[in-house]
This record gives structure tokens, C-alpha cells and sequence, in this order.
């Protein structure tokens, strides 16, 4: 967390010396409080010595600064109006100024740490994806980049903006406080050690309970994200009672690991009060004595008494920002542990093999070799072929034969243990050598337009037109409210299951990339569409381009040029 902080390093140095600042200031208006009071009871021309007024330990800084031993009422009722309140307006300046500064470090925080999450997340190696510890960390994911980051944001702004100004206030007025009056002071503390002792035990449970509460949110966010993704599964087979109990069974418990933790904070304030009552009355006891003895003044003891009022409000912040900050270390002790595995997972670029340049598009795996991770066996096995320009290839094998795992290989999202694959092509950024359909529609939440041309930002909207006219798209998508700017949703949601699927075929025409792998690419086309497909694939291939497709339809293998069967993971024809 401190390397998100760190940019930061000028505006906390700043904050912490406001901080220092409003401590004073605070000290010097508690202090102003008795001779306030006192001026009020006095005549004005009584002589008022400083020492009388703020106390034999204080006086002296003030006749050095002012060069004043006594004043009268008068006098000081002229002085001590203006005095007080520019220093509550200097305060309110200085206080809302060091707090703004610590909300923007705060938000700027989460802006980056969220921003670094999706990177890593997006970033990370594909292969790591299958591990259980990955999937137990993206089930994390959109907890820690909503609650987590929350909970982070709040703690910085409460642990190293609030804490730190409460602390030197308590600091400032505690050396007032002895000041004033050394004796009440040493039993005044004595009276608050117990409940400083309480308030860290209830604040170690306090973490506790919310990192529970923190893990039970991030399950139920996953369950959403699960549910809503599937919801037409749900409506098929009619367990939307089942899924509302499973909802409530989770809002449940996360009901009640957020209450225990309430619970716990709510000893707190409380406990600290109720020591620092008794100790108060203790005090109080004490100094009305030393008043009616004349050992000190009335003037003194008021200063004493504001003094400590305003200490007990910041003890007060203090446990309330003390149970913040558990519940923010908790945070910051998953957000820790979901960066740390994406960062140690992530690759900055996920390419496929060696790209070399050469006059036609040509593929090659020599003794490509591979296996997935927490897989006993081997995906492929000293696979060796190479892909000529100009063909249609057909992976075919049953299941588990190791077809998706040449494609995988082939996108760079499995990486081989043995063996090297190599691209040979004319020209062209290596990230965009490949154009891939997969076998289940993947459109982004965008316009048609933007979904044919992705992964360009821009688009030449005619080359967009020339390829939904030619997977007979172009009619249907005029006839669209928006045309070629009607957004469609993730999943083609907006779209026919055989319209989504031949708008990811007009991105294959509109990318024109010397390698195309299609999965299943005619499964949710009719009999008719089909032959537009495999027509679109022979065009591409007859262009230059290196086809390569995964169908367990026999027509699919009859218009290949070539078929290669897999056994096992091993290449058999």
C-alpha cells in the first residue's frame, strides 16, 4: 500500500505539518478558556496577573512572547474576543484543508489500486487461470476492487490523516494538562490505562470479525455475478426459489459477521467513556478542593477542566478511528494477497511464439509439448506440424483429444514446457497476427460497429458495412434503431444466437489476419448460413491466410483441406 502512498509523499508531509498546526492551536484556545471565564466575573479595572490566569508552568512562555505580567479585566476583554476566534477561524481552515488533502490521497489510492487490479487481473498468465489458488483469488477479485478498496480508502484517510491529527492533539493537550495541574493529571491517567487496555482488546476483534465479514461479501458477489450471468439456466429449470433461499442463506451470514463486528465497535466508545467518567469525577472532586483551599485558581481549573473535555473528544476519535483501521488492516490484508498473486502471475504481454517475417503466412510447432497446471498428464505431446498459407485445417479427435489446447498454444494462452512455436508472416503487429472466433459468442458491451472492428479503437465504418454485408448481416443491422451504433450487450444480448455469431464472423473479415482459428464456428448456424461460413473461411484462405478450425460436424471436415486427428494429445494423421 505505501508504494500507492508514496507518490503522494509532498501533500502527507503537508497534511502531518497542518496537523501540527491545528494540535496548537487547540492547546491555545483550551487554555484561553479560563481567563475567558474569569474576565466575565471580574471588574474592569481588577488587576489580573498571567500567572493567576493560566499557571505558574504556563505563564512564563506567554510573558516572554507578550512581554505582559498582568493586565486588567478591561484590558483583557478587549484582547481575549479577537484572540479566540481567529484562532476558530485559522482552525476550521487548517482543519478542513488537512482533511481535504487526505480524502484526495485517499481517493487517488483507490483510483490507482483499482486501475492496477483490473491490469494484473487481465494481464495475468492464462495458464495460472486454472489453478484453484487463482480461482479462489477471482472469486476475491470483485470484493477487493469495490468493499475492499473502500474500506482501504477510508483507512487511509482515518490512519494516516485523522489518527495522526487526534494523536497530536492528545499529545498537546496531555502536556497541557500537566501544565495546568501535574497531580490531577497523574490521576486522571490512572483512571484511563484501563480503558485504553480495552479498547485495543476489542479492537483485535474488531479486525478479526471483519475479515470474516470482508470473506462473505466477496462470496456473495461472486454468487451475483454467477447468477446473473445464468439467470435464463435459472428460469429454464425453475429453481428461482432455490437461488432466492441461497441469496438469503448468504445475506444472512454476512448480516451477521457485519453485526458482530457493530457489536464489538459498539463496546468501545462506551468502555472508554465509562473509565473516563469516573476518572473525570475523580478530578472534579479533587479540584474543587484545591480551589476552596486556594492552592490554585478558578481561572486555572477551568483551563484544566477545557482542556480535558477536548482531550476526551479526541480519546473518542481515536476509538472510533481505531476500530476503522481494523476493519481497514483487514482489507488491507486481502487486497495484499489478491495483488500479491496477480502481480507474481501476470505477464506484461501474452504472445504465442517467435515471430519471424516471411512471404507467405506459415505456422510451425516443433515438438510442442504441454500440460496444464494441476493436470496429471500431459495436453500435447511432441505435437510437431506446420501450417501452410492458403488452407483450411481441421482439428478432429473426441474429447479431451487435445484440439482446444493446439488453439491454445497457437493464442499464446498455454505455454509449452518443450518445443517452440513459430509465426512466419508478411508483415503486422505479432498481437494482431491472429484473428480468433471462439466457439461461445464473446461480444464486448459496445455498437455493432465497434464489436466488427475490436480490437481497433478506430474503424473504417465502409470496411465494417463490406463485412456484415458479407456474412449477411448488413440488411438486419440497418434495420436496428441505431444501425451500426446499436449497442448489444456481452453475449450477444440484443442479438440472435446465429446473428452474434456471424458478427464475429464479419470481425474475422474485417481483421483480414494471416492466421484464423475458428471453434465450432457453424454450431448455432442453420444448414444454409453454414455454407456462407465455410465460403467466408475459403476467401480468407485463398487471400493467404492460414485457417484453422475445431468442428465435430462431418461437413466441416469435408470442406478442409486437410484434417488432423488427435488422439490423447498426440497428432495420429
Amino acid at each position: 500500500m505505501w508504494r500507492y502512498l508514496r507518490p503522494r509523499l509532498p501533500s502527507v508531509v503537508a497534511a502531518n505539518v497542518l496537523a501540527l498546526i491545528l494540535a496548537l492551536i487547540t492547546s491555545a484556545v483550551t487554555v484561553l478558556v479560563g481567563p475567558a471565564l474569569q474576565v466575565i466575573t471580574s471588574t474592569g479595572s481588577s488587576v489580573l496577573k498571567i500567572e493567576d490566569l493560566v499557571g505558574p508552568r504556563i505563564a512564563p512562555f506567554i510573558e516572554r512572547l507578550t512581554g505582559i505580567t498582568a493586565m486588567t479585566a478591561s484590558e483583557l476583554f478587549m484582547v481575549l474576543p479577537w484572540a479566540l476566534v481567529s484562532l476558530a477561524l485559522v482552525k476550521a481552515v487548517v482543519g478542513a484543508a488537512q482533511w481535504f488533502m487526505w480524502e484526495r490521497a485517499g481517493e487517488l489510492v483507490a483510483l490507482n489500486l483499482r486501475r492496477d487490479l483490473a491490469h494484473q487481473y487481465i494481464t495475468i498468465d492464462p495458464a495460472r487461470r486454472r489453478t484453484q489458488e487463482s480461482r479462489g483469488h477471482e472469486a476475491e477479485l470483485a470484493g477487493a476492487a469495490t468493499s475492499d478498496v473502500r474500506l482501504l480508502r477510508e483507512y487511509i484517510v482515518h490512519f494516516y490523516g485523522g489518527l495522526p491529527r487526534e494523536v497530536l492533539q492528545a499529545v498537546f493537550l496531555m502536556v497541557q494538562l500537566a501544565l495546568l495541574s501535574p497531580k490531577l493529571t497523574l490521576i486522571f491517567l490512572i483512571g484511563i490505562v484501563p480503558a485504553v487496555a480495552a479498547a485495543q482488546r476489542i479492537g483485535k476483534k474488531v479486525r478479526r470479525r471483519a475479515a470474516k465479514a470482508l470473506d462473505d461479501y466477496s462470496l456473495m458477489t461472486e454468487w451475483l455475478q454467477q447468477r446473473l450471468l445464468g439467470v435464463e439456466t435459472i428460469k429454464h429449470y425453475g429453481t428461482e426459489a432455490i437461488e432466492v433461499a441461497k441469496m438469503h442463506q448468504l445475506s444472512q451470514s454476512l448480516y451477521e459477521r457485519f453485526l458482530g463486528a457493530v457489536r464489538v465497535k459498539a463496546r468501545t466508545s462506551p468502555a472508554i467513556e465509562a473509565f473516563a467518567v469516573i476518572s473525570l469525577a475523580l478530578v472534579l472532586v479533587i479540584a474543587l478542593r484545591d480551589v476552596a483551599s486556594g492552592a490554585t485558581t478558578g481561572s486555572i481549573q477551568m483551563s484544566f477542566f477545557a482542556t480535558l473535555a477536548m482531550l476526551t473528544q479526541a480519546g473518542a476519535k481515536l476509538g472510533r478511528y481505531v476500530n476503522s483501521n481494523r476493519e481497514g488492516a483487514a482489507a488491507v490484508d486481502r487486497l495484499q494477497a489478491v495483488t500479491g498473486f496477480f502481480t507474481g502471475a501476470a505477464r506484461p504481454l501474452i504472445t504465442a511464439g517467435q515471430t519471424e517475417k516471411g512471404l507467405a503466412a506459415r505456422l510451425i510447432l516443433e515438438g510442442v509439448t504441454a500440460r496444464y497446471p494441476e493436470a496429471n498428464g500431459n495436453a500435447l505431446t511432441n505435437f510437431s506440424y506446420s501450417f501452410e498459407a492458403g488452407r483450411i485445417y481441421c482439428l478432429a479427435g473426441p474429447s479431451g483429444a487435445g484440439k482446444s489446447s493446439v488453439f491454445n498454444i497457437v493464442l499464446g494462452l498455454l505455454k509449452p514446457t518443450e518445443g517452440r512455436v513459430r509465426f512466419l508472416a508478411p508483415a503486422g503487429d505479432p498481437r494482431r497476427l491472429v484473428t480468433y472466433m471462439p466457439q461461445k459468442v464473446q461480444l464486448v458491451p459496445d455498437t455493432v460497429a465497434a464489436n466488427v472492428a475490436y480490437p481497433d479503437v478506430t474503424f473504417d465504418t465502409a470496411r465494417v458495412e463490406a463485412a456484415l454485408a458479407k456474412v449477411g448481416l448488413r440488411d438486419v443491422v440497418s434495420s436496428m434503431p441505431s444501425g451500426l451504433q446499436t449497442l448489444v450487450g456481452e453475449g450477444g444480448r440484443g442479438m440472435s444466437g446465429g446473428q452474434a455469431q456471424r458478427l464475429l464472423l464479419a470481425r474475422l473479415w474485417y481483421a483480414r489476419a494471416p492466421f484464423v482459428l475458428v471453434d465450432e464456428g457453424t454450431s448455432a448456424l442453420d444448414p444454409e448460413l453454414e455454407g456462407v461460413v465455410h465460403e467466408l473461411l475459403r476467401e480468407l484462405a485463398n487471400q493467404g491466410a492460414v485457417v484453422m478450425t475445431i468442428a465435430h460436424r462431418q461437413s466441416a471436415a469435408d470442406r478442409a483441406d486437410t484434417v488432423l486427428k488427435l488422439e490423447a494429445g498426440r497428432l495420429v494423421i
